[in-house]
This record gives structure tokens, sequence and C-alpha cells, in this order.
């Protein structure tokens, strides 16, 4: 199998190749829209107020697992290494039916509508693209159902990560608690999250690196909690021409489908999840691998026809490596992206082999 759509102009493409997979594709809409509804969810307002009543696991595990019970707005910012985008969310629950709008402040215009278990991805390029979450979201998107399963992600955090309250501070003028996520090994990067005092709604995430600098970062501004949200806020606004049109089915045929390459090493926890989006859009391509330890993922790309060299490039977060190899059937190229430190994605590629 092979990727298609990545560049064969003798060279990585490291910049065009950014912008496809992680820049103005639905992919991004998906990637950092659902990534950062992951990471907002929230917890019973009815929580305890003090860190010395809970241990930080119970309290990263309240945020996840009352969020139906909270509605929530606000403005927020992402950024990661220089770029930055803005934007703004509504969290509603009514009759037992989650509903959800995030709006892209900056940049190209989009949205993203979630509706029960229906997710409505907007922008001027792809037009309307219905997902469902049990399904295209998490082979897009990468993050799974990003409400119903968070907190049984946040269960398992022990084995990679170590759990420790860090203090208080204040974000978007509430009172927070610090709880930081440290890494047991060298192949992943670290968080430190803040959350609501009250409400233990999480209100800023930032990923870092080994050395303690900032690689992502997701922060509200400002936010109110509790409040009801009105139903034109839940609707989209933007405009584009056509219907609503379904994402590709490859996703679901991909899974059945054998692999022609093994990865043969990743980091401890790091589970293969469903396959991912082309770089050049929002199709699910089956000749691509990802894996997630369930705060980070990555994706294995194979091709056997890329005039690429070797190369490696980071921007914030996010990690591209690629390989040259040679077996008994030929010349092929191996390109490791993914929120992961260079050594584990230099590590990962390195393990790629034909399946016999």
């Amino acid at each position: 199998m092979r990727l298609s759509k990545l560049p064969r102009d003798g060279r990585f493409g490291i910049g065009s190749w950014f912008n496809k997979l992680l820049g103005n594709s639905l992919g991004t809409a998906l990637g950092v829209s659902l990534g950062l509804a992951a990471l907002l969810l929230s917890a019973s307002a009815n929580s305890t107020n003090n860190a010395s009543a809970a241990t930080p696991e119970q309290w990263l595990m309240e945020m996840g697992s009352n969020a139906s019970r909270l509605n929530y707005s606000g403005s927020l910012v992402y950024t990661e290494g220089r770029r930055m985008q803005s934007m703004r969310i509504y969290h509603s629950v009514k009759n037992g039916v989650r509903r959800e709008r995030l709006v892209h402040l900056s940049g190209e215009p989009r949205e993203v509508i979630r509706r029960g278990d229906t997710v409505l991805c907007i922008d001027k390029v792809n037009g309307e693209v219905e997902l469902k979450s049990a399904s295209g979201v998490s082979a897009v998107a990468g993050s799974g159902d990003f409400t119903s399963h968070y907190a049984a992600r946040f269960a398992a955090l022990s084995e990679p990560y170590q759990v420790i309250f860090a203090g208080q501070g204040r974000v978007a003028g509430r009172d927070v608690i610090l709880i930081d996520l440290l890494p047991k090994d060298q192949y992943r990067h670290g968080f430190k999250l803040a959350l609501d005092n009250e409400s233990k709604l999480l209100l800023r995430s930032l990923m870092v690196d080994e050395a303690g600098q900032v690689l992502e970062r997701f922060e509200y501004t400002q936010i109110g909690i509790g409040q009801d949200i009105a139903d034109e806020d839940l609707e989209p606004q933007l405009k584009v021409a056509g219907k609503p049109r379904p994402a590709s089915a490859a996703g679901e045929t991909a899974q059945r489908q054998p692999l022609a390459w093994k990865v043969g090493w990743v980091p401890p926890a790091f589970m293969q999840s469903q396959p991912v989006a082309s770089a050049g859009g929002g199709d699910i391509d089956p000749g691509a691998q990802m894996f997630s330890d369930g705060l980070t993922a990555f994706s294995v790309f194979v091709d056997e026809q890329s005039a690429m060299g070797q190369h490696t490039e980071q921007r914030g977060a996010t990690t591209a490596h690629t390989i040259v190899a040679n077996d008994a059937l030929g010349r092929f190229s191996v390109t490791v992206v993914g929120e992961i430190p260079r050594r584990a994605a230099k590590r990962i590629a390195a393990s790629v082999s034909r399946q016999p």
C-alpha cells in the first residue's frame, strides 16, 4: 500500500505537507476542534472544592465522568509553535442530548457542530461534512468519541504518566487546581493542566517537552459555567453551498483490509487506533496506521513510490520524520507524524517492515 498524496518533488516537502495534513484540511479542522473539545470536558458542579479531598486521578476522572451535567460557553486560544487560533465554544445538554458548537475566530472560517452522536464539520473548502462519532470522528481526528470515553482514557493514565498535584493558580479569572502529567519514559510529552476549582472544568492544558518548553496550549480567556445556552448559539452560522455529505466510507472498509506493513515498535501504552485521513484531505487512507496512548497520537505512512529523502522537522508539538529503506522487493519511505518526541518518531520509523 502507499500514500498516493504525499509529495514527490524529490524532497520532504514539509511546509506544504504540514499545511495539507495539519493546516487547512478537514483533518485539521477535526483534529484541532475535536481534540480541543476532548480536553474541554466538564465535571459535576457539585464536586468538592479543595485538592486535599481527592487524589489528582480522581479530579481527572470527575472532569470527564459528569460532563453531561454542565452547560458552558467561552472564548479560548490554541497555540502550537508560532501558530495561534482563537475559538468560541458553546456546550449544552437538553433532554439528555448533548449539543456543541465550536467556531474558529481566526484563520479560515470553520465550525464544528455536534448534535448527539453526529458531528457536522463546516468550512469553505469542504462544505458540510457529516460524521458519526463512533467511526468517522475517531478515524479522522484520532481522538475517538470525545465525550463518553474521555474518563475511561484518563483511567488508564497511570501506566504511561505519573499524575501529581502542582499547586493552585488562576485562569480566565477563576481559581484553578494545577495537575501535572509526568511521562514515565522519554517517548512522550508531558502535560500541565489547570482545572476549575469549583466545577473541575479544564480551563488550560499545556503540552511540554522534557525541558519544560510549552509545545501546545489550550486556554480559556473567558468562560461562563452553568448558564442556559440559547438554541441559536448551537446552530451553524457559516453558510456554504450544497447539502451535507457523509465522510468517505473508506474508514469502515479499511479496518477489514490486511495491512501490508508492520510497525515493529511503539512506545509503551500506545495502542493501534482506526485509520487516519489522507494527507490530501478528508478521505480515510487505508494505508496509514494510527496509534494513541489516550492523550496523544501518531500516524505511520508508507510510500513505495515516493522520491522523498530522509528528513525530520518539528512544528510545535508535532514531529514529522521520514526515512528511506530497502528490502528484497524494493525501495520505500516511512513517515511518522504525531505529537511525540523526535527520538520516538525515529525509533518507530526504523521498526517498520513489510508484512510476510
